[in-house]
This record gives structure tokens, C-alpha cells and sequence, in this order.
């Protein structure tokens, strides 16, 4: 939603069904419909009273002169300006802490830390630097290196240097963001997720999800390693300025096939690609996961399967599937799919597509896994077991996860050196 002033007097307010006058003040509001974007106007003091949220960014968002008129036309309602008020000072006291914040010798860290947020070492010089300047990002990173509890302190902190924005969930890592997914459903939403991704707290984000987006992509943080996109119209998916991104997500996404990295090593399609990009345009990828049986065709035509090592399969749809995976002529050295219970025949059929094939889930303690939200991992061998903890080594490297997690599932490995499964 944004605040304007009425060009004409032909727009009637959706709310009220009222027309809207010439030259006075209104809420635009941007939606889908039926794949079109398309606007609807309000007046100003039906939004106040039918969508104050709404109204509150549309304000906050808009030039001083019509804040102020817009304060002005509903000065009856104490409670909403009460809110803006709030609102405006806390954007305040962000930017200016913003500014504050990250000086040269502060700069020079986070530069340091973008190989990997996670370095404890640099870490513990930037918590040093900025508690000396009295600043929360430091108790916080000193807190979250000391592992502390999530106590009342540590939520506080948290809620000093992160607001929250509707439609934009978050997690934190080490004093700065670790994750965001952001749901954009109207104008209002889009701006808040803009200014999400330019928030300081956000400057290490190593993972995005955008679930839904129309128009060009905000900037994003080069920090980032993940990136998905659930469904982006209009979108145009420049990722070459990502120097670290390793995983690429599309669902839906127009014009993938402008997708250019140097970075990529694996590449995840959804069911309603309705494109792909060409192998020279990625050439370091080495990892496919895809779900469509419709993408075999699509992916060898790219090139890419020829390319990959590994390939994922959430769901293998059968006979068909595999007469398409053969019919490229290609092999891997990894084949993984899951939610899936081969014939004798098919084993032998899977042994000749892969060095190492993984199928089904397993009951039991499993010797192989894999993560079930980062199938680009492939299959990880569990290195140790203890009553807390599970290690795994994956190719991406050895990772640790708590006894009783859910994000693993065990597979069945068809090994064709030995003949049998393991």
C-alpha cells in the first residue's frame, strides 16, 4: 500500500464504494489477479479503520508533506497516530543506529566474516570492538558465543536490533540474521521486505526464501549461499552479483533462463519450471534435485545432466522416469531417490544409472541419510551415533545434529560394488 494523492476524481474507494475526489488523499493498493497486477484505492480514513497495519507503512513509507496532512485528516483516531508516532521514532533510532554502527573498523569485519559468518575468531573481535562503543550487537554475539539460554535478556536484545515486519520470518545466527523467508502479497509487504534485506541485522544472511514476488528483485546480501524462489513474476534473477551463492532453488521463476553464476554447484527445480538455464550459463554445477518428470527431458536439452554428479529425486515416478534417465545415456556417481520401494528389475536398472544409488526410507538406526530440506547435500554417512548427538558426513562436509533430529531420513544405499545394500 502506498499513500498519494488522487490525480482525478474517477476512482472509487473499495471499501466504502464511495468516489474518491479529485486531489485528496488515498491508499493505493497493488494485488495479483488472475497473473495481472492490478491497483485499488482506498480513502485514507478507511484503510485507518478497515486495515491500520496497511495504513501505518503506507505512511511511514511516504514523503513528510503528506505524512503530516495524512496525521492531520485523522487526527480523531489518538490511538493510530499514537501508533505512528511510535513507529516513526523507532525507524528513526534504527537508521540512526545503522549509521552508527558500522564504522570503518566494524566494515572491515563483516568484510572479513562474508567467507563465513560463522568464524568464531572474528567473531569475538567484533563483539570486543562494538561493546567498547556500547553498542546491544555486541552483548548479543558475546552472549550467542558463550551459548547462553535463550533468556528475557537475550530476547530483548534480539528485539532492539530487529523489528518485527509482517509477512518476513527470520532466524537468528551469531548477532546477525542467519535466514529470512519472506510472503509478499501486496505493495505494503513488498516495501517491507526491501527494507528487510537492508537492514543492518540482515548484512551476514546466508539463506532467502522468497515465496512469492512480482517486479524486479530487491538487493540482496552477498553474503548469501541459498536462495529460493517459490514463485517470482516479472522477477528478473540476476544472481551474478551473489560471489558466494552455492544452491539455487526455482519453482517458478520467468526468464530463468537468464540465470548466470560462477558460484552454483547445485540447482533445484520445482514442478512448474517453465524453463531452465543453459549448462555454460552454470558451469561449476555438479548437483540436480528436481521433482517434474517432465525436467528429464528439460535438463538433458540444457546440458546440465551431462554435467552432474548427483542427482535427487524427492519422488521417482516409475517406469518412465527411468527409461528417460537411461535414454540420456549419462551416469552418476550419485542417484538419490526417496519415497520409493525398487523391483529386483529396477535395482539392476538403478545400479547401471549410478555408482551409488539410494532409494526408499529405512525404519531403524540407518547408515545412510539424507536431509530432508537440503536434498542438494545428497547422501551423508553417519560417521557417529551417541545419545545426543549424530554425526554425518555429507560432500559438503561433516555436519553434527541433535539424537532425536527430524530433518534426517535414512535411505537404503544399492551399492553395485558389492552386489547388495548396505
Amino acid at each position: 500500500m502506498r499513500l498519494e494523492l488522487s490525480p482525478s476524481g474517477r476512482a472509487t474507494c473499495r471499501t466504502c464504494e464511495t468516489r474518491i475526489e479529485r486531489g485528496a488523499l488515498r491508499i493505493a493498493e497493488t494485488t495479483t489477479q488472475h497473473d495481472h497486477v492490478v491497483e485499488r484505492y482506498h480513502h485514507l480514513s478507511c484503510v485507518v479503520e478497515d486495515q491500520p497495519n496497511g495504513a501505518l507503512v503506507a505512511m511511514l513509507a511516504a514523503p513528510p508533506e503528506l505524512r503530516s496532512a495524512a496525521e492531520s485528516l485523522v487526527n480523531g483516531q489518538q490511538a493510530f497516530l499514537a501508533s505512528v508516532a511510535r513507529a516513526a521514532a523507532g525507524k528513526a533510532a534504527v537508521a540512526a543506529a545503522s549509521n552508527d554502527e558500522f564504522d570503518a573498523e566494524t566494515e572491515a569485519l563483516i568484510e572479513k566474516l562474508a567467507p563465513n559468518p560463522r568464524e568464531a575468531s572474528v567473531l569475538s573481535v567484533l563483539h570486543d570492538h562494538l561493546q567498547e562503543r556500547g553498542l546491544p550487537r555486541g552483548e548479543l554475539i558475546a552472549l550467542e558465543l558463550a551459548k547462553a539460554p535463550e533468556t528475557a535478556r537475550l530476547v530483548e536484545l534480539k528485539r532492539q536490533l530487529w523489528p518485527v515486519v509482517k509477512d518476513v520470518r527470520v532466524t537468528w545466527g551469531t548477532g546477525f540474521l542467519r535466514t529470512m523467508s519472506v510472503q509478499v502479497r501486496d505493495q505494503a509487504s513488498s516495501g517491507a521486505a526491501v527494507q528487510a534485506l537492508r537492514h543492518p541485522s540482515a548484512r551476514l544472511l546466508e539463506e532467502l526464501s522468497l515465496q512469492r514476488w512480482v517486479g524486479p528483485l530487491p538487493p540482496i546480501p552477498p553474503s548469501l549461499r541459498r536462495l529460493e524462489f517459490q514463485w517470482c513474476e516479472g522477477a528478473s534473477p540476476s544472481i551474478e552479483t551473489l560471489p558466494r551463492l552455492v544452491h539455487l532453488q526455482l519453482n517458478h521463476v520467468e526468464d530463468a533462463e537468464q540465470i548466470r553464476s560462477q558460484s552454483l554447484t547445485s540447482l533445484g527445480f520445482g514442478p512448474d519450471i517453465v524453463s531452465v538455464p543453459l549448462a555454460k550459463s552454470v558451469p561449476q554445477v555438479h548437483t540436480l534435485v528436481f521433482e517434474a518428470p517432465q525436467s528429464v527431458e528439460l535438463l538433458a536439452s540444457a546440458g546440465l545432466l551431462k554435467q552432474a554428479r548427483v542427482l535427487v529425486l524427492p519422488l521417482l515416478w516409475g517406469e518412465a522416469v527411468l527409461d528417460a534417465l537411461a535414454a540420456t545415456n549419462c551416469t552418476w556417481e550419485q542417484l538419490v531417490v526417496a519415497r520409493f520401494v525398487p523391483k529386483d528389475d529396477q535395482r539392476q536398472r538403478l545400479k547401471r544409472l549410478a555408482r551409488r544409488c539410494a532409494v526408499a526410507l529405512t525404519d531403524g538406526v540407518p547408515s545412510w541419510v539424507t536431509h530432508t530440506s537440503r536434498p542438494e547435500w545428497g547422501l551423508g554417512r553417519v560417521l557417529t551415533r551417541t545419545a545426543s548427538t549424530l554425526e554425518v558426513a555429507f560432500d559438503s562436509g561433516v555436519r553434527s545434529f541433535p539424537a532425536n533430529t527430524t530433518v534426517l531420513s535414512g535411505v537404503e544405499v544399492i551399492d553395485e560394488v558389492t552386489g547388495g545394500s548396505s
